[in-house]
């Protein structure tokens, strides 16, 4: 019995001990804790969400081409179909806002969404600049 209790304390200590020390390597900014919301919580809410979307659809498609005497059933089909195409813009939409909201703020390089955003000039190849192009 003693040797598992010293057990559980070598490991116990040793987790803290990581634990402690990766985060005091952390900073504690606003940026690094809207990084850590989006990454953690947003986005796999908003995949979640799309599977539902894309499986409330499919759904709905089976139950139209299933069902092709059986006006009722077609009908529920025709809608489930329909709130699954809703259901999939709306998640666009909220990826959308978010990335609007983080190349506002700047942090979609922190979040690794889009391009990695900023807005900046895309690099060019030599030769493609507008000094390259023009006639002599």
């Amino acid at each position: 019995m003693r040797h598992l209790l010293n057990i559980g304390i070598s490991a116990y200590a040793i987790f803290f001990a990581r634990v402690a020390l990766a985060q005091s390597q952390d900073q504690y900014t606003i940026a690094n804790l809207v990084q850590r919301i989006i990454e953690l919580v947003i986005n796999p809410l908003i995949m979640l969400l799309m599977v539902a979307g894309t499986a409330v659809f499919l759904w709905g498609l089976v139950e139209f081409l299933m069902n092709p005497d059986n006006e009722e059933k077609r009908t529920t089909g025709k809608s489930h179909m329909l709130w699954g195409i809703i259901g999939l813009f709306l998640m666009a939409s909220a990826w959308g806002i978010v990335y609007v909201l983080c190349d506002f703020f700047g942090t979609c390089d922190l979040v690794n969404i889009g391009g990695g955003g900023g807005g900046g000039p895309l690099p060019q190849s030599p030769g493609t600049g507008p000094a390259d192009t023009m006639l002599p």
